[in-house]
């Protein structure tokens, strides 16, 4: 283990993690990405997505739309395939490519797509960091860092939950730490001493 990641801190059977990078590049079945209400991934941190699994991948989505805010789709992984990756779960966080996102849509965006993972019996799965555009300071980044990390806790402490790893990634260093300290305070309220 190095700096960009944590020790998997569990959460009854699940395991959750914290690693520096990119959700396609973690060893898990299914990752959760950014969508918006037309299905288009060329924003919201979904272009690369779209680069790798192939276009296929978004006209899929496309065809879907016009889809709910706060509501997830899934769709095959395309090329991911070769990672080992066969789930994309779209949570649709913004109306507009590259839109803004409120924090309570992007809970209930979370909330659906683990919804959907645990349906399509994923076993692990990546997360992204999907904070809003308009955050001004580190007290506002750290508001929703915990707050998406609730959301993910309170999903995997269910006793339904098939879950065994989840792996919540950051692209920023600095974001890093205050996901790692967030998911710490949420084991210790989970479950405390």
């Amino acid at each position: 283990m190095n700096e960009t990641e944590s020790q998997p801190i569990a959460f009854g059977r699940a395991r959750i993690e914290t690693r520096l990078g990119e959700t396609f590049d973690q060893p898990v079945q299914a990752i959760i990405c950014p969508a918006n209400t037309r299905g288009i991934m060329s924003a919201s941190g979904s272009h690369s997505l779209r680069s790798l699994a192939g276009a296929e991948i978004e006209r899929t989505t496309m065809a879907m739309a016009p889809l709910t805010l706060g509501s997830a789709i899934s769709t095959d992984a395309g090329k991911l395939h070769d990672r080992g990756i066969t789930r994309l779960i779209h949570a649709v966080v913004s109306e507009e490519p590259g839109g803004d996102r409120q924090l309570p849509v992007v809970r209930r965006a979370i909330e659906s797509a683990f919804e959907l993972a645990y349906r399509e019996k994923v076993q692990s799965l990546a997360v992204p960091m999907m904070t809003g555009t308009h955050i001004s300071s580190p007290e506002q980044l750290r508001g929703w860092i915990e707050a998406i990390l609730d959301s993910v806790v309170a999903h995997v402490r269910r006793d339904r939950v098939r879950l065994e790893s989840v792996v919540v990634v950051s692209r920023y260093p600095d974001d890093l730490a205050i996901v790692s300290d967030a998911l710490a305070t949420a084991r210790a309220a989970a479950w405390p001493a």
